[in-house]
């Protein structure tokens, strides 16, 4: 009886052994795994996913004023639009996420934005995009790109923000277009005014900027937008030295508030600074041949019911009407449409 249950004693022993030894090697194989993957902003991605994760479940308690922006050198643009094209086989998009590490009180501390490509899912649970989290896996990514900025509105337009300025700043020439992710100049200028960091607009009939939480966690646009914009910054007759992403706060639908966006802003060199572009900028033709929105069936609206969400949401172009290019945004948001 003894021997019997010495026996048993020893084959329990060993498969846990081997049950242990199995889930260190499923481990450390998935870390390796995803030591190699990487934001297309350079960061490491289950890094910049700890960042999100919890800007994810802090986000709502931070009240008070705030603003964000970021800022990518051409070089940096280059780079990313480089990663795109080589994994162009996989990726369908790219999502622009909120990320922190830290909070003081409910205040969060140390935002970035993390821009990370997405692939399509097959089958996406409810209540999730279909387009999911890509890790980018070129070493030459791993260098954290970009300039951060939070509640810094007075530095950024002393960097040549004009936006963040008291005056909407002249819009230059009108473009023709019918660019889905082009903004009028009153919508960037407004949208992004309301997220200053400063107490009052200045200009007359002045209110209070809204100092509401945040109310957006990320917002995904599609790859040949992003590849579109990134080459138009890169293609040296068009004179732009990088990207400016701020943070806005303007649309609103049915009876949703009014929601936080990223508004991409191409900006142009003059002397140290790094100006806000609004003339026109063309982007490639191929844009245009672009499916707008990649939808699967139910549990998700059709293309048709998401086309007129966002026209009722934005201002919609026609081709024979004349805008300033004062900047894009209009892709999908979160939480409306999670990852």
């Amino acid at each position: 009886m003894i021997m019997k249950k010495t026996v048993v004693a020893l084959i329990t022993i060993i498969v846990t052994m081997s049950f242990s030894s199995g889930k260190r090697t499923k481990n450390k194989l998935s870390s390796l795994r995803q030591s190699k993957g990487y934001t297309l902003n350079g960061f490491d991605y289950p890094s910049a996913r700890k960042m999100i994760d919890f800007f994810d479940t802090t986000y709502t308690n931070d009240k008070g004023r705030k603003s964000f922006c970021a800022w990518f050198s051409k070089a940096e643009i280059a780079v990313m639009q480089k990663a795109l094209q080589e994994e162009v086989a996989n990726v369908d998009g790219v999502r622009l996420y909120f990320g922190a590490d830290s909070k003081i009180g409910t205040k969060l501390q140390n935002i970035k934005l993390f821009l990370i490509s997405t692939t399509k899912r097959a089958r996406p649970a409810k209540g999730l995009s279909v387009h999911g989290d890509y890790e980018e896996h070129e070493s030459y990514l791993n260098k954290n790109l970009g300039q951060y900025y939070s509640n810094k509105c007075g530095t950024v337009l002393g960097m040549g923000g004009v936006l963040y300025g008291d005056t909407r700043p002249n819009p230059g020439p009108l473009c023709i277009g019918n660019i889905r992710h082009q903004m009028g100049g009153s919508n960037t200028y407004n949208w992004i005014q309301r997220r200053h960091d400063q107490k009052k607009f200045s200009r007359p009939n002045s209110r209070d900027r809204d100092s509401s939480a945040y109310n957006t966690e990320s917002e995904w646009f599609e790859v040949c937008f992003v590849s579109s914009l990134f080459t138009a910054i890169s293609d040296p007759g068009n004179n732009i030295d990088g990207l400016r992403i701020y943070m806005g706060n303007g649309f609103k639908l049915q009876s949703f508030k009014k929601r936080d966006v990223f508004i991409m802003v191409p900006t142009r060199a003059e002397g140290n600074k790094h100006v806000d572009n609004l003339g026109c900028l063309k982007l490639l033709s191929a844009y245009r041949s672009c499916k707008i929105l990649q939808r699967p069936n139910a549990p998700h609206p059709s293309e048709r019911v998401m086309n007129e969400l966002f026209n009722e949401r934005y201002f919609v172009l026609k081709a024979t009407m004349g805008v300033m290019d004062g900047g894009y945004d209009k892709g999908e948001l979160c939480p409306t449409i999670c990852n």
